[in-house]
């Protein structure tokens, strides 16, 4: 069995997808990953949700009965 990502891991990730988002076109609102792959990917939790991505940096994750929860909440502040 694979090791959980850490939570350097998980920002590096998150702070790597978003620099490609903005080098493609800064001038986006938010990036939605569905998939239980890319948002384990991203959060370290598979689960029935959706990942925001918004362009301030700061994201929201929502799955399955849990409440929004925002970057602060996995890391204490921003990704950006």
């Amino acid at each position: 069995m694979l090791a959980q990502p850490t939570k350097q891991e998980l920002s590096d990730r998150i702070n790597k997808l978003y620099a490609t988002i903005n080098k493609q076109d800064n001038n986006w609102d938010f990036a939605f990953i569905t998939d239980k792959i890319n948002q384990y990917y991203f959060t370290g939790t598979m689960q029935d949700g959706v990942f925001v991505l918004r362009n301030d940096g700061e994201f929201i994750f929502s799955g399955g009965n849990r409440i929004c929860k925002k970057a602060s909440a996995f890391w204490g502040n921003s990704m950006k």
